[in-house]
């Protein structure tokens, strides 16, 4: 599973409770007991808290970096670190090795995330997989983007998108 979200703890977040609500880290205990591992873009705030949680779980976390990020990375948080050459190649990775793809509260990163991501689904170059948004911090972005029949095809087709509430849905 590849996991997106933020790398640093902004005011929104904080002011909005997301980082303070664990309610999004409970789905980790599912993934570690099925033997799922994550991978993520290697950094801090909501991605080194996802690591740091699967590695206390007994599960495995791999982190994806790059030269030309400068973000600190936690490296005891993370069962290994890949070292990529630059941050296309960083997104690359991140969406062709995900067998599914978690989405948390992010920025503007999350947000290119999420649309090449869907981008690649649509145009065929990987086969169509489930995109989990936890929460309801991308409904907007979700509703605009399935309103309009030029952007993703592939979100009316086969039923990818999905927003749990809960750990229980997921």
């Amino acid at each position: 599973a590849t996991v997106f979200g933020s790398s640093v703890l902004s005011e929104e977040l904080l002011s909005q409770g997301y980082l303070e609500d664990k309610n999004w880290l409970s789905f980790i205990p599912l993934l570690s007991v099925n033997n799922i591992a994550i991978l993520n873009g290697g950094y801090q705030a909501s991605m080194s808290m996802i690591s740091n949680q699967m590695i206390k779980h007994n599960g495995q976390c791999y982190g994806i970096v790059s030269s030309s990020f400068s973000d600190p990375c936690i490296k005891e948080h993370y069962t290994n670190l890949f070292f990529v050459k630059d941050a296309f190649e960083r997104l690359k990775t991140l969406i062709w090795l995900g067998d599914f793809y978690i989405f948390l509260p992010g920025g503007i990163g999350s947000l290119q995330e999420i649309t090449a991501t869907l981008w690649c689904i649509d145009r065929g170059f990987i086969a169509p997989r489930k995109l989990y948004f936890l929460g309801e911090y991308w409904a907007p972005i979700l509703n605009s983007v399935s309103s309009y029949s030029l952007m993703f095809k592939a979100l009316k087709e086969d039923n990818i998108i999905q927003q749990p509430k809960s750990s229980e849905e997921f």
